[in-house]
């Protein structure tokens, strides 16, 4: 994905509300310094698409993202401050205006498809019974 990009570039809309996504990040301040990522962390961050578990831009921008492609985005210090768990806060003064978020899209898992397959595949499971005779 192109620097910027962010997920939009002419991409069509490829996840919906609902799915659970994972991505790596990282996030720099207005002078450059990293202020928080997954690697330190040690784990990516997951949250469920049109939930609110992320922020706007982040949320929008995955959106129209494959498995394995990357973005950058800017984002308002309040929304990067979101990112982060209280406990684990950056230092306010370390986030002045906007701040810069490399991400990576890593995984993916479409519960709302996902579910709808189960349900076909009983469906006609239950189907190829009756028709055999055995209403089980």
């Amino acid at each position: 994905m192109a620097a910027g990009g962010g997920g939009g570039g002419g991409h069509p809309q490829v996840w919906e509300d609902g799915a659970l996504v994972t991505v790596e990040y990282a996030v720099t301040a207005h002078g450059g310094g990293e202020v928080d990522s997954s690697a330190a962390r040690g784990k990516a961050l997951t949250f469920v698409l049109g939930a609110r578990m992320a922020c706007p831009t982040l949320d929008h921008s995955v959106r129209r993202m494959q498995v394995g492609e990357e973005g950058n985005i800017a984002l308002a210090a309040s929304d990067a401050l979101d990112l982060f768990d209280q406990k684990d806060a950056a230092p306010k003064d370390s986030l002045r205006d906007k701040v810069k978020m490399w991400f990576k899209l890593v995984a993916v898992q479409d519960v709302r498809r996902e579910a709808a397959v189960r349900a076909t595949v009983a469906l006609q499971e239950a189907l190829a019974r009756k028709e055999a005779g055995n209403t089980q």
